[in-house]
């Protein structure tokens, strides 16, 4: 397996999918269903993720989630989707971890888009 290239900043990923609110993920969800949930978008961010490594740090991250069609959360209960897509990319090694030294910031915005669907674009900047 070979190292990944040195990501250059800034770095956006997609991920489709809606992701759960902060509401739902902590207050009524199942400890079973959540590392279901977990799993599964830490398993997505993967897919989408380029075989890239931050090397510059501290970062700053925005997390923008694209609405469609459907019920829709305001910017606050996007941090549950904003934290698994983080822990993702911690993962599949592009962020080396989440903590004070790595990020030192995080923006939340809901977006609304034409159509159906969903999708959390996640940009990863320079602080």
């Amino acid at each position: 397996m070979s190292e990944p290239d040195d990501a250059t900043l800034p770095l956006t990923i997609e991920v489709p999918g809606k992701p759960p609110s902060l509401n739902q993920f902590y207050s009524g969800m199942h400890w079973g269903r959540r590392k279901k949930v977990r799993d599964d978008w830490h398993e997505k961010t993967a897919l989408h993720a380029p075989d890239v490594s931050v090397e510059e740090y501290p970062v700053a991250v925005e997390c923008v989630v694209l609405w469609g069609s459907g019920r829709r959360y305001d910017a606050e209960n996007l941090a549950a989707g904003s934290k698994l897509i983080t822990d993702g990319l911690v993962e599949a090694g592009v962020l080396r971890g989440d903590g004070p030294k790595e990020i030192r910031r995080v923006s939340l915005e809901a977006r609304l888009m034409d159509g159906d669907g969903h999708l959390t674009r996640y940009t990863i900047k320079e602080a």
